[in-house]
């Protein structure tokens, strides 16, 4: 008899415990997805290995010095300014798309995650209340 009143407690208990942690990892990561909002270029806070999209001059720069490091049929290829623009605009767009998106899924992910983590532990809260006000 004892066995049946300790299952549903533990048991209620590991989902809470499991809830608050759940809670508090969608809280940091919610929390980090509101930041990297404010600059989604720099919002990896990693150099991905692709061009560097801070300013113009720092990817025309980029561009110039990888056809100076490139064989000798290849030097003569460096594209005019216009050309180089409409690449970085493209690319720096790209990548604005790209970590937009990342954005919103981890925003909706840890607000989703935040209300059922809440829920589950209010749920189970108030049933292991009034399981204990039953046997008292």
């Amino acid at each position: 008899m004892a066995a049946n009143k300790i299952i549903p407690q533990v048991y209620g208990y590991l989902v809470c415990v499991v809830a608050v942690i759940t809670f508090l990892v969608s809280t940091g990561q919610l929390l980090n997805a509101i930041v990297d909002r404010a600059d989604p270029l720099h919002a990896d806070g990693y150099y991905d290995g692709g061009s560097s999209l801070s300013t113009f001059e720092a990817y025309k720069l980029e561009k110039v010095n990888a056809v100076q490091h490139a064989d000798s049929l290849s030097r003569a290829q460096l594209p005019d300014n216009n050309t180089l623009r409409s690449m970085y605009e493209t690319e720096k767009a790209e990548k604005l798309a790209a970590a937009k998106h990342r954005n919103f899924r981890s925003l909706f992910v840890s607000s989703v995650l935040l209300a059922l983590s809440f829920s589950l532990f209010l749920f189970h809260w108030r049933w292991l209340r009034s399981i204990a006000k039953q046997a008292a």
